[in-house]
């Protein structure tokens, strides 16, 4: 009840700010941009571009985690292939994800499949980064040692201890990635021009149509909240205290 009640006086505040600021900005009130939520709800764009969002956000967040997982696994386990992908993640993880939108356009003609793959390339990182620094930095030593004293070998010490302690930042990267691939997604869309959130808002800039650019920023800043919500309640079932709100 009290998350609740903290989310509804949120939206009063947002929404009482962005009401202030329209009286002495080019920014649209709250009552055109409601007007315009209504008309683009009622017509056949929204389900269209709603439904290219959405699935490439969910195709691209389900690779992203299960690369970054098993990258992540094999970076925190150590020894020379650990390293070698740790330094090889190492020197793409500063690039810009949508920098890399012209060089997979080259690689691939299908324009659907280079935004896959752009917010794929965004999605990974954060969660590679989590599992493989949480891998890596387990401070329970104690632990640790006391496989050791059951002769346990690198590997038993690696499933039995060491990634059981580490799905926290598993949890804190997985948050990370589905807040990413979003502002990939929607820059993406923006520069492909082919359907989606991102190109709706971009189109309604073109066009002068502020009130369009509105709809499309909260109907993009709500999917983010439902996709956070929906991977927090996953999480939160398959690993219980091990997940970080």
């Amino acid at each position: 009840m009290e998350r609740f009640l903290s989310l509804i006086v949120a939206v009063l505040f947002c929404l009482g700010a962005w009401e202030m600021i329209s009286y002495v900005t080019l920014l649209p009130g709250v009552w055109p941009v409601v007007l315009e939520f209504r008309n683009y709800c009622l017509s056949n764009s929204f389900a269209v571009d709603m439904l290219y969002s959405w699935s490439r956000i969910l195709m691209s967040f389900v690779l992203s985690v299960s690369i970054g997982l098993v990258f992540g696994l094999i970076s925190g386990y150590g020894g020379f292939v650990g390293d070698v992908v740790l330094r090889t993640g190492d020197l793409f993880r500063p690039v810009p994800a949508i920098s890399f939108l012209p060089v997979v356009s080259l690689i691939f003609t299908n324009i659907n499949l280079c935004i896959l793959v752009v917010i794929l390339i965004g999605g990974v990182f954060p969660i590679f980064v989590s599992v493989s620094t949480g891998l890596r930095n387990v401070s329970s030593v104690r632990l640790i040692r006391v496989g050791e004293s059951f002769c346990a070998v690198k590997r038993q010490l690696f499933w039995k201890i060491k990634v059981p302690l580490a799905l926290k930042a598993l949890s804190i990267g997985v948050q990370t990635s589905s807040g990413t691939i979003w502002t990939v997604l929607v820059t993406a869309e923006m520069l492909s021009g082919k359907g989606g959130l991102g190109y709706k808002t971009w189109e309604s800039y073109t066009l002068l149509n502020y009130p369009g650019v509105m709809v499309g920023m909260i109907l993009i800043g709500i999917s983010g909240y439902v996709l956070n919500v929906v991977v927090g309640m996953l999480f939160r079932k398959l690993f219980g205290g091990f997940y970080v709100e």
